[in-house]
């Protein structure tokens, strides 16, 4: 075997290795969104964050983005869970929204 064998599986891995290091980084801002969001509003982010999919995001001045979506729960006080979602792009949060759940007035 030569080296030029060696070549596309050492290239495959490299990109490999590349696209598992964004994902993990950007579910590491989604995570921190997520809690940043709940404790802002009074809420308790359930440590738990699920990939729900990508596609491309058309950004204006760098062109092609990926925009990851994940989904998380939350809650209030006691055992009513409800669901939010983070949009990463790139490594930044570009979105969460939660769904509709008792303002910290109507829970007591």
């Amino acid at each position: 075997m030569t080296s030029f064998d060696l070549l596309p599986w050492l290239l495959g891995l490299a990109v490999g290795l590349l696209v598992w290091w964004h994902t993990l980084g950007a579910r590491n801002v989604a995570r921190r969104a997520a809690k940043r969001h709940c404790r802002e509003h009074g809420l308790y982010f359930i440590d738990e964050l699920a990939f729900k999919g990508w596609r491309l995001d058309r950004g204006r001045p760098n062109g092609w983005r990926i925009r990851r979506s994940y989904c998380f729960e939350f809650y209030q006080r006691g055992d009513q869970r409800y669901t939010g979602h983070v949009d990463v792009v790139g490594h930044r949060a570009a979105r969460v929204h939660l769904e509709p759940h008792p303002t910290p007035d109507e829970a007591r």
